[in-house]
């Protein structure tokens, strides 16, 4: 238990700082003169340099939160009945409501909050670090090289493009978790900012890691910088940018929040992206301190969290797609695919309140990255974004588009996990279109089962293999509802549950009432 007594306080700490350094942003017309931006605080260009580690640290660890929990019993991806991170909630059958109301548990609340604030406090310290370094009133022109054999010049546009990766990928997490979100950079004028459609953040996204590829691509002999990433101080520009067309390419095919909108897909540029993306597994290495996975230590855990039914029925169609809800045990699950014995671990019965409800129950949990647990340290390479990923967004993207010249390369593509791991029958560029689209939602499901559970909710969307009444995305976070004069809303039991208050926009509420329960003074 060390790992969670020693990290919950480091991420607490982390995510109030967070916090505060969003709050200029939050309250829009408030000047925040404690800014870290300043000539007392940044006295050096290293000091500006030195943001960058602590935004990636911010990053990860509100992309990689507890929260997730909750937001994976949600999208089917695991099952657990436990109260904690809003988990009971989000997997009651039929699905109930987000409550997104300031008087929610903080658990609760933590869904939204934690990667809300998390991103905003990632994209302010890349923004801090561009304005140190960049346009009229920058406090310096260059970085100093810590590289042998790197000018000055090329190391500092190696840490620029490092920021605006960092502002693409938070945006990204905002514009696909969320419905809308603030477009903030280096040059926003916040004041009379306004909320933008996710599509809109998107956009901004991809425009940013573009911006950020375009500049590590001139760069020769420039590796990432020390402590940025943790495992990826040898990334070599060239890598880095492998990372970014996988990155952009991801934000694409996990927009759409229907399968009509696969449809609008730019399936050309994802095959182009792909087709120069990751030949490396993008695990960064946990330190057992700053980086860490709550997914990852609490998912090995069968006695507190199981893989959902539905992936079991997945490899042995023979099982039911949810646990029988009169409490009948289907028993153990039988595959062709080796990954049934090799990822998963059978364990019965599992450890919940049948008073609650069989349909939280599952026989098994995750076994693959048990390195990374309760058990033993939070150490070990964190899947976030494996080469497997890449390899089948390409191979989509060939069969979207009909590409028959490269109809063999997908199908090898699919077959290096199908295959390789999976030890199942090879798929040949002559199976259907539907064959072969059908065996990549599959190899999504196994293959990526436990790296970034924002693809598991993505693809929960664009598949229609969500549950009536599941959240297509969440509602910006009550408290910056509030600080905007907002109405409060939020998503989930529409179909299931038709008088939830929560289904739609409410009437405006009166905002006294509000304020006093926040414990402030109306204004």
């Amino acid at each position: 238990m060390k790992v969670y007594n020693k990290n919950t306080f480091k991420y607490l700490g982390i995510f109030a700082l967070a916090m505060f350094l969003y709050v200029g942003c939050a309250e829009l017309a408030v000047e925040n003169e404690n800014s870290p931006l300043t000539e007392d605080v940044l006295s050096s260009p290293t000091d500006i340099e030195a943001l960058l580690p602590t935004g990636f640290v911010l990053w990860w660890q509100n992309t990689n939160g507890f929260y997730l929990l909750g937001t994976g019993v949600g999208t089917d991806t695991y099952t657990c009945s436990w109260g904690n991170t809003d988990m009971r909630n989000r997997g009651e059958e039929p699905r109930i409501s987000y409550d997104n109301s300031p008087t929610a548990s903080g658990g609760t609340r933590g869904l939204t909050e934690d990667p809300w604030y998390g991103m905003y406090g990632a994209i302010s310290q890349a923004n801090d670090v561009l304005n140190g370094l960049t346009g009229d009133d920058a406090l310096f022109t260059e970085v100093p090289s810590s590289q042998a054999g790197v000018s000055d010049e090329d190391y500092t546009d190696m840490v620029i493009a490092s920021a605006k990766f960092l502002q693409g990928i938070s945006l990204g997490y905002i514009g696909l978790y969320f419905d809308q979100g603030y477009v903030l950079d280096e040059n926003t004028d916040t004041d009379g900012i306004q909320l933008q459609p996710y599509a809109d953040v998107l956009a901004a996204a991809d425009q940013k890691l573009a911006e950020a590829a375009t500049l590590a691509s001139g760069l020769n002999g420039v590796t990432l910088g020390a402590g940025y990433i943790s495992g990826f101080d040898a990334m070599t520009m060239a890598e880095f940018v492998e990372l970014i067309n996988t990155w952009r390419a991801r934000l694409m095919v996990l927009e759409p929040r229907d399968p009509a909108g696969v449809a609008n897909t730019d399936w050309d540029q994802v095959k182009s992206l792909t087709a120069s993306g990751l030949s490396y597994d993008f695990s960064p290495e946990g330190d057992d301190t700053f980086w860490f996975s709550y997914p990852l230590l609490y998912g090995n855990l069968g006695n507190w969290i199981r893989v959902d039914q539905r992936l079991i029925a997945v490899m042995d169609p023979s099982q039911p797609s949810g646990y029988p809800v009169d409490g009948t045990n289907p028993g153990e699950a039988t595959s062709d695919d080796d990954r049934l014995a090799s990822d998963f671990i059978f364990s019965s019965p599992a450890p919940f309140r049948p008073e609650r409800g069989y349909w939280f129950f599952s026989n098994y949990y995750s076994g693959r990255y048990d390195y990374h647990s309760f058990f033993t340290t939070a150490e070990g390479p964190m899947p976030y974004i494996l080469q497997a990923e890449n390899d089948l967004m390409y191979a989509e993207a060939v069969i979207r588009t009909t590409d028959a010249a490269n109809r063999t390369a997908a199908v090898d593509a699919i077959n290096n996990t199908r295959v390789g791991r999976g030890d199942l029958t090879p798929l040949t560029a002559a199976d259907s279109d539907a064959a072969i689209l059908a065996a990549i939602q599959y190899e999504r499901n196994i293959e990526m089962f436990h790296t970034a559970v924002i693809t598991a909710m993505g693809d929960a969307r664009r598949y229609n293999t969500y549950q009536p009444g599941s959240l297509p995305h969440y509602p910006v976070p009550a408290a910056e509802l509030l600080i905007l004069l907002e109405d409060l809303y939020t998503f989930g039991g529409a179909k299931s549950n038709p008088d939830s208050p929560y289904n739609v926009k409410p009437a405006k509420l009166d905002r006294s009432i509000i304020d006093q329960q926040i414990g402030r003074a109306h204004v």
